[in-house]
């Protein structure tokens, strides 16, 4: 099922105000609504999210995959 731009976009905007609120299971499941809409935001949210739970190799991940795979 493909979501229109507008669902993108507010699942994305969701998923960025819950990491300020302590909701990070809710960010990474919104985040992860919007990878294949919006891969670059998404993955670096996603970033975040990892970061805050301190996994810091899979912060590195996210934030590779959001960088295209390529090296940092």
């Amino acid at each position: 099922m493909r979501r229109g731009a507008s669902q993108t976009s507010l699942a994305l905007l969701i998923a960025n105000l819950e990491p300020q609120q302590d909701h990070l299971d809710e960010a990474e499941k919104h985040a992860k609504l919007a990878v294949g809409d919006i891969p670059t935001e998404a993955h670096r949210l996603l970033a975040q999210v990892w970061m805050e739970r301190k996994n810091y190799d899979k912060a590195l991940e996210e934030a590779k995959a959001g960088a295209g795979g390529g090296r940092m």
